[in-house]
């Protein structure tokens, strides 16, 4: 039984799964609702019967005490009498004969019984007969002792019953029995005992009337609930629905073209290569870089730059078949995805149309703007067997393009001069940025020379491959670099060493962190927009963060540089400048830009004990920051020689190996509460600690 009731659960819960989400939620909220109106209807006729036998008792007492209040009322004693030895038994019996009398005059009371003390009955409705003798039980014994006495009498109850009490309930069916003594005077003796039936059915009756108008109200009241209720989870699960709909487009299309974005496009693409290998045909990847959209943004603003963009993507996807896919990766870059190709010769075609199609000119509110681009192109399955490694050689060709200027390339391995192992890497370091968890900082500490104490940290990246274990930045930045991958590290690390700082501030370690800058962040005008909304988001002051750029990256767009670093510093976040020495910068754009640090490079520094060339220019390094006001750091300090130098020359912040290797988080903050400045300061000073 427990089986086959188990079993009929589990296929009601099958058939419910089954249901629309809303005709599951109507048939079990209806069903609960019919639930709580049973058990409140059963609740309620309980109630109701009971107050209706309340009620017929309170009207059975109240007649009683009318008619013998009627009755009574005149009747004395002589002078000098007592109740007993004066009031007559004539008086008496016509006193409960009255009695009984009156009350028979009421039609809801079938019976009534007037006995004097002795158990004779001399009124009533009459049945028994008068003259008669009843029982005097304990009921009537207590009632001459003066209690009310109220009892409900059933039909198969199994209680003892007079034969004349089984014949009325016979007739009449539950019977409210009522029975008191009857006084001739207030305060006089009880001379006799009046006892009425009362059927039930009067109270049933009113009961179910008065059950049936509250019901109506209950079952109409339920109904406008449930009603409402469904109503307003209807409407909600509408909106859910929407909402959950747009979700799914936003998370799987670009925000501002509403075009398919990355997620999108690697799901289409996948699927386009297997069902490619089934029936012999390729899947072709156009990767299309804007040559000239720079100079739309910095020309006419932002506004333009987007209204370009939408231009842009509705374009594309009018030159293309309905089964082809046009994405954009972000920035100006978009993705055109072949899905049915013959040959790479009709993905050159289809790239040749594209390209004739964007050299049309495109009317900007009102401006005429013409643009070009350069495109990749890989294909299965010489290219790659995926996504990653189809927009991996198209990105490589894509760069050739524009490396060589023209405006549409084909990847072939031969232009890719790095390994077979590299390339591999490379699509691994696309598929961490999706996991952050691969990318780890470790922080090396920087001293002030003059007190030891720690100024600051700088954040350096590292990769936890799942293969290769902990991969040092010369192992991957050069290809992110390379291919664009650097914007998304760099935000991710910005983010990861601004989190790692505010934990720290929470534990009582307030320390400056310097993060490295790629070039290509400079190259994006929201820059510092962003950057301010992730101090504000992190909860990290602006002058707790410093930014490290080298002179190279400064110097490929020197006045773009200076003005998106003008933006920062405006909100008081440090700006140095990495590598100083290897790079080729110029003295006027150091002078304007709002530099706050130079940090001399590890190759002029680590033998400058014994390289009188590397000493000289360190000298000269810190004699052009103190001309300008620069604070000067001296990166990969080894040896106490070399520490001893520097503080004789004047330099500011020792960072090194000397201090301290990088460390991890925790390893960091350990050695921090250790930290003693002596280990910083020259020995002269040591013995002052």
């Amino acid at each position: 039984m427990a089986m086959r009731v188990l079993r009929g659960i589990r296929a009601s819960r099958t058939v419910l799964c089954r249901l629309p989400l809303m005709l599951t939620f109507g048939v079990i909220s209806l069903v609960l609702t019919v639930a709580v109106g049973l058990v409140l209807g059963s609740q309620i006729h309980r109630m109701v019967e009971r107050r209706s036998v309340q009620a017929l008792t309170q009207s059975t007492q109240s007649a009683v005490a009318i008619a013998m209040s009627t009755i009574t009322t005149g009747v004395t004693y002589g002078r000098g009498e007592t109740p007993m030895n004066t009031v007559q038994r004539a008086a008496q019996v016509k006193v409960i004969s009255s009695v009984s009398k009156v009350l028979v005059a009421n039609s809801e009371t079938v019976v009534v019984v007037g006995m004097l003390a002795n158990g004779m009955v001399v009124g009533g409705a009459g049945e028994p007969a008068v003259g008669t003798m009843t029982t005097l039980n304990a009921d009537f014994r207590a009632a001459l002792a003066g209690q009310t006495l109220v009892r409900t009498l059933n039909a198969g109850d199994g209680a003892t019953r007079t034969a004349f009490e089984q014949q009325v309930l016979q007739r009449n069916g539950s019977l409210l029995k009522f029975e008191q003594g009857v006084r001739l005077t207030a305060g006089g003796p009880i001379v006799g005992v009046v006892r009425t039936y009362t059927p039930l059915r009067f109270a049933d009756s009113r009961a179910a009337a008065d059950t049936r108008s509250i019901l109506w109200m209950l079952v109409f009241g339920l109904i406008v609930f449930w009603g409402v209720l469904f109503r307003l989870v209807w409407g909600a699960s509408r909106i859910m629905k929407r909402q959950s709909k747009a979700n799914r487009h936003m998370a799987s299309h670009d925000s501002l073209t509403g075009l398919p974005n990355r997620t999108l496009l690697r799901h289409r693409t996948n699927r386009a290569v297997r069902l490619a290998g089934q029936n012999g045909r390729r899947v072709g990847l156009l990767l299309m870089d804007l040559d000239r959209f720079k100079e739309v943004n910095d020309t006419l603003g932002h506004h333009y730059g987007d209204l370009l963009l939408n231009q842009i993507g509705d374009r594309l996807r009018q030159e293309l078949r309905a089964t082809d896919t046009v994405a954009r990766l972000g920035g100006d870059e978009f993705v055109v995805l072949l899905p049915e190709i013959f040959s790479v010769e009709e993905t050159v075609r289809v790239a040749q149309k594209l390209n004739l199609a964007l050299r049309q000119p495109f009317l900007l509110d009102g401006i005429v703007v013409d643009v070009a681009c350069s495109t990749g192109i890989a294909t299965t399955p010489q290219d790659g067997e995926d996504f990653d490694q189809l927009l991996q050689h198209a990105d490589i060709a894509m760069y050739a393009a524009k490396r060589d200027c023209l405006e549409i390339v084909v990847y072939t391995a031969e232009m890719d001069s790095y390994s077979r192992d590299r390339l591999t890497l490379l699509a691994e370091l696309r598929s961490a940025l999706e996991h952050p968890e691969q990318i780890v900082l470790h922080y090396q500490p920087q001293a002030d020379l003059g007190s030891g104490a720690i100024v600051g940290v700088e954040a350096l990246v590292r990769w936890q491959h799942p293969e290769q274990g902990l991969l040092t930045p010369a192992t991957f930045i050069e290809l992110a670099e390379q291919t664009g991958i650097i914007r998304p590290l760099t935000w991710l690390v910005l983010r990861s060493a601004l989190e790692q700082n505010r934990r720290w501030a929470d534990d009582g370690l307030r320390v400056m962190v310097s993060v490295n800058l790629s070039a290509r962040c400079l190259l994006d005008p929201g820059f510092c927009e962003r950057l301010v909304a992730l101090l504000a988001e992190t909860g990290v002051p602006p002058e707790r963060l410093k930014l490290e750029l080298t002179e190279s990256a400064i110097m490929a767009d020197p006045e773009r540089s200076k003005s998106i670093l003008e933006e920062v510093a405006s909100y008081g976040i440090g700006v140095s400048i990495d590598d100083f020495g290897t790079g080729y910068s110029s003295m006027a754009y150091l002078k304007n830009l709002p530099v706050t640090e130079i940090k001399i490079d590890r190759v002029f520094i680590a033998h400058m004990d014994t390289d009188d060339s590397d000493a000289a220019i360190v000298r000269s390094c810190l004699d052009l920051a103190r001309n300008l006001s620069l604070t000067v750091v001296a990166e990969g300090v080894e040896t106490a020689a070399v520490r001893q130098l520097l503080q004789d020359l004047g330099c500011d912040t020792l960072q090194g190996y000397f201090l301290s290797r990088p460390l991890s988080p925790t390893s960091l903050e350990g050695w921090l509460r250790r930290y003693s400045p002596a280990i910083a300061m020259p020995r002269s000073q040591q013995f002052r600690v």
